[in-house]
């Protein structure tokens, strides 16, 4: 096998199609001719690209533009290395040759509504009607541009109304006033740029303070009674009567006929509840003495005001 080694001179272009002859001679002439066609290997690219332009097309896209060299040297693809500064080079793709050449630009996306909602939301109750809340900004990369403000958005619980509150860029606490007494409220915060609110953050709930009952016990009737004891009866107040978890009842007896008078707790163990009404009996009564009554409902709180009184004669002995 014979081999031999063809230069192409400084003009002729990597990757180009070539068409050669090849045929045998000795002393008496050429023998006939063999044509082979062949392609030129690739290199790296001769040129830079060029009109490298950048553009912003969106909050998370951008358009890059060039024209490529006017020297490719083969089949040409470009990297980009993309952040605010964009650098691209061509390379060749068969052997990934790499002109050491780059262009560079930069670009700067525009802002955009934060992509994460605040973190680390936190409430605590300063009472029976106010809470604190607390929150983080959403880290750098979610907030999309300058945060120029932050909502708390706030309700009851259960509830459909909603109230929003916005505050500065800068604050990170803001505490709710006015609010329902022993009340679950629902809280959540969101964060905004120029472009517009970010998703709020995950609900949360807490329960503002008990109080005193603001009302005493209703329709206190005596259902019963011997020479010795009274049975009572009265309706509950409501939970918005109550304003936190009934803990009982102080019960006050004092006997007119003999100016006595004491003091004794009625509770949920120790009375039972009949149609909707709570009845309680008064044992170690005098015999056919006129007797009143008055009711007082407490919370961990504290007690309520004082029912007006309801008087009974018992029985004689």
């Amino acid at each position: 096998m014979q081999m031999v080694l063809l230069s192409t001179s400084a003009g002729h272009r990597c990757r180009q199609s070539d068409r050669i002859a090849v045929r045998a001679s000795n002393n008496d002439g050429y023998g006939p001719r063999k044509i082979v066609h062949l392609m030129t290997d690739e290199t790296v690219p001769g040129q830079p690209v060029n009109h490298l332009h950048a553009y912003a097309f969106n909050a998370t896209s951008i358009i890059i533009t060039w024209n490529p060299p006017a020297q490719a040297n083969g089949v040409i693809a470009y990297r980009e290395h993309h952040s605010y500064q964009i650098s691209v080079a061509v390379y060749n793709v068969k052997y990934q040759l790499i002109l050491p050449t780059q262009v560079m630009t930069s670009v700067r996306t525009p802002s955009a509504a934060p992509s994460a909602p605040p973190s680390n939301v936190r409430l605590s109750t300063l009472g029976v009607d106010s809470i604190m809340v607390y929150w983080d900004l959403p880290s750098q990369v979610d907030r999309n541009g300058d945060i120029i403000s932050s909502t708390i958005h706030y309700g009851i619980g259960y509830s459909k109304n909603i109230s929003s509150i916005p505050v500065s860029a800068s604050q990170r606490s803001l505490k709710l006033t006015q609010l329902q007494t022993f009340t679950l409220y629902a809280v959540a915060v969101t964060v905004e740029t120029n472009n517009g609110s970010g998703p709020a953050s995950p609900i949360q709930q807490i329960l503002t303070e008990e109080s005193t009952p603001t009302v005493s016990p209703e329709y206190i009737k005596i259902i019963d009674k011997t020479n010795t004891t009274i049975t009572l009866m009265w309706k509950d107040p409501d939970i918005g009567q109550l304003r936190g978890i009934l803990q009982g009842y102080y019960l006050r007896t004092f006997d007119r006929d003999f100016n006595t008078s004491h003091q004794e707790t009625v509770t949920k163990m120790n009375s039972f509840i009949n149609d909707g009404e709570r009845q309680y009996t008064v044992h170690n009564l005098k015999p056919y003495s006129m007797v009143e009554f008055t009711l007082q409902a407490y919370t961990s709180a504290g007690p309520g005001p004082i029912s007006r009184p309801v008087i009974g004669k018992l029985q004689q002995g």
